[in-house]
């Protein structure tokens, strides 16, 4: 019996230290360098970071319902720090599959994903649009809300 814990244990060890060498960690996720904005029933996406972009996707939802993608788009695409786009502009400089405009009310909530050429430039942020997210004012996410959609 001590001979196969033995064995166990060694490959166990072997696997564990296989993966660290070799596998990649899960690629970091930023929560918060995105702010969103409704003017109308036009949502605006805002990058507080350079980032060299490959991939867009957003989802929105109303409580207790199931997530809705409501935009995709890939291709390479690099912004600066405070960019800002609505979901046309992305759409003319991306390849999309799917472009739908979302309906946003108080109480629609947003999830919104970057993937960076790097995986350290992945972003994504999860907000409640509310009261506050909309006329223009921009909805950060770090929660606060302003004129500006980045902060210093």
């Amino acid at each position: 019996m001590r001979v196969f814990r033995s064995v166990v244990s060694a490959v166990l060890g072997g696997v564990a230290l296989c993966c660290l060498a070799a596998c990649e960690p899960n690629p970091p996720i930023s929560d918060g360098p995105i702010s969103l904005s409704v003017t109308g029933q036009v949502l605006s996406i805002a990058i507080c970071r350079d980032v060299d972009i490959i991939e867009i996707s957003a989802a929105v939802r109303e409580p207790g319902t199931e997530w809705v993608e409501f935009f995709n788009g890939t291709g390479e695409l690099t912004v600066t720090r405070g960019d800002s786009y609505d979901l046309e502009a992305l759409a003319s400089m991306l390849t999309v599959t799917v472009n739908d405009d979302p309906m946003v009310s108080e109480r629609t909530e947003v999830d919104v994903f970057i993937q960076g050429r790097k995986s350290s430039q992945n972003l994504y942020t999860s907000l409640k649009i509310g009261e506050d997210g909309q006329d223009g004012k921009w909805l950060r996410g770090d929660g606060t809300v302003g004129v500006e959609p980045c902060t210093s």
